[in-house]
């Protein structure tokens, strides 16, 4: 059965194939479909994702933007090459825990933000991590973690471990990584005895 979300006066369903992978939401009957890092709006490319950012689709045109991440994958500017020089597009601050603390767009709604996840405008700026939705606002996943009783011993839907400024939660489920740099340079014995919940 395809997640839905009630929030009032909007309608958002998501088909997913048996790995996991999203294929398609559903909104307000406009369908965007997911394809092997190409999404489609109705039957029109619009984005090309690439691994420095996207190629987005302007009345026909693509131009290309680039973002700069963080350790943690988190965007924080996005830019394209504009007359031969760079022109800022968007960039974006984040508390802890994700909630956008401030935007400054010139033209340009980039959806990839907090660790490179998409926000869900529909449901209230949750962000999509494929196996389950981040709310920023509340600091927690939307449903529990299905493999939760096998490794941590913190909620079910509690955020990397309650520590969002060293680490991410890029598998959806269960597993929390860190810096393979962090974990080649700790020397902190209390870090070492928290390895049953980092995967590094």
């Amino acid at each position: 059965m395809a997640p839905q979300r009630a929030v009032v006066g909007v309608s958002v369903s998501y088909n997913y194939d048996d790995s996991g992978r999203k294929l398609t939401k559903n909104s307000n009957c406009t369908i965007r479909q997911y394809v092997d890092g190409i999404e489609y709006n109705g039957n029109t490319i619009d984005i090309i994702h690439t691994e420095e950012g996207v190629a987005q689709n302007n009345s026909g045109n693509y131009s290309y933007h680039y973002n700069l991440t963080d350790h943690l994958g988190n965007v924080r500017y996005t830019f394209d090459i504009y007359n031969g020089a760079v022109r800022r597009l968007q960039a974006d601050d984040y508390y802890a825990f994700g909630k956008k603390r401030s935007v400054s767009p010139v033209g340009l709604d980039n959806k990839y933000l907090y660790n490179g996840k998409e926000v869900q405008d529909e449901l209230g700026e949750q962000y999509d991590y494929g196996a389950r939705f981040y709310d920023p606002i509340i600091v927690r996943f939307s449903t529990i973690d299905s493999l939760s009783e096998k490794s941590n011993p913190q909620s079910g839907c509690s955020y990397v471990a309650n520590n969002p400024i060293l680490l991410n939660d890029s598998a959806q489920r269960s597993r929390i990584y860190c810096s393979e740099e962090l974990a080649k340079t700790s020397t902190n014995s209390a870090w070492k005895r928290m390895d049953f919940l980092y995967s590094c």
